[in-house]
């Protein structure tokens, strides 16, 4: 495989995979997966924007989110007093407790063998999101043979409207963190999921809560986000935004395999989109983290900028009454002195 190996898409439709094996000085003649990872009926198929994982078995696992050229949308809307009928609401519903509630499926016409996304709107929500009802979901295409061949993996057909997405090996699983396109959908929140299978299946997703400030998750205000996994899944790092903007990218951290996090240091103040986390070194102490974050304005892609912060993580220390349970800490404050930034 070489020291390297990129994916990008055709426009936005047809994945390819080249390889250096010189430090990304050359790199091999692209070529064309569409065939070993594209089912019938898909049209958008946007691989990353973020790393890949090279797991402890040698699987290689690449993120990517898509959804079909060819679908059908249907609704189920189910109401109660009167709710979705303003003058008749007026009677029937005068305490307020009338709901329109929306279910739905997206399926692909030109492959009914694959699974169909469902979901819940929100109450009241009454009409499906643009991208929800284009069926736009994450998933994960996987290797066996250092690149070689390729398969499709898992994907998160119970969550509409999961998109852009990162994977992390933590422990003897798959942890997976993806945006949601719809904000009522997400409710500002930042998704997961798990694979216990090496990424060919993600059967379930869930919000990891916060435990910092007034914070209940941690935020995704629709924007793409990092995950970084230290020390085998020890620390769990998570990158991106505010909640209801994109602005001050602020940095994450669960010592419990990603199932809670809290607020460890924001990177920067004003506009702050994308983002990546990439492990820099290791001390018997500690884990250099950098991060690469889009600066620019929303959609302003003629003026991109960003900037490169480094800065530390103290290994998490097990309390000494732990007994069976481990119990680990970090002592945040040593990490916020210690972060750099530099612009390019």
């Amino acid at each position: 495989m070489g020291c390297c190996t990129w994916f990008f898409s055709l426009n936005v439709t047809w994945p390819f995979h080249t390889v250096s094996k010189d430090l990304g000085m050359t790199w091999s003649a692209p070529r064309n997966i569409s065939g070993m990872v594209k089912r019938p009926g898909w049209g958008w198929m946007a691989m990353g924007p973020n790393h890949g994982l090279v797991m402890k078995r040698g699987r290689l696992l690449v993120p990517f989110n898509t959804f079909p050229a060819e679908s059908k949308v249907v609704t189920e809307v189910v109401q109660t007093h009167c709710a979705a009928i303003g003058e008749c609401a007026h009677y029937m519903n005068a305490d307020g407790l009338g709901t329109v509630n929306v279910k739905f499926t997206v399926s692909n016409t030109a492959d009914p063998s694959e699974p169909e996304l469902t979901g819940t709107l929100g109450v009241n929500v009454r009409e499906v999101p643009q991208f929800l009802a284009a069926g736009d979901r994450s998933g994960v295409i996987y290797s066996d043979d250092q690149g070689e061949t390729w398969r499709l993996g898992g994907q998160v057909y119970t969550m509409p409207g999961s998109s852009e997405c990162v994977v992390e090996e933590v422990g003897d699983e798959v942890l997976m963190s993806f945006r949601i396109e719809d904000l009522r959908t997400s409710g500002g929140c930042r998704h997961m999921a798990r694979s216990v299978d090496g990424g060919e299946s993600f059967p379930s997703w869930y919000v990891p809560s916060a435990r910092h400030y007034e914070q209940t998750c941690v935020p995704d205000p629709t924007c793409q986000g990092s995950l970084l996994s230290l020390g085998g899944g020890q620390v769990v790092l998570t990158s991106g935004p505010t909640f209801s903007v994109r602005e001050n990218l602020t940095i994450h951290l669960s010592t419990d395999r990603g199932r809670t996090f809290q607020r460890l240091l924001q990177i920067n103040d004003g506009t702050a989109g994308y983002s990546d986390l990439v492990k820099l070194g290791e001390t018997s102490e500690a884990w250099s983290v950098g991060v690469l974050v889009e600066t620019s304005s929303f959609r302003n892609w003629h003026s991109a900028s960003q900037i490169f912060a480094a800065f530390e993580v103290p290994k998490p220390k097990v309390a000494e009454d732990a007994g069976p349970v481990r119990r680990m800490s970090v002592e945040v404050s040593m990490v916020e002195d210690s972060v750099g930034i530099g612009m390019f």
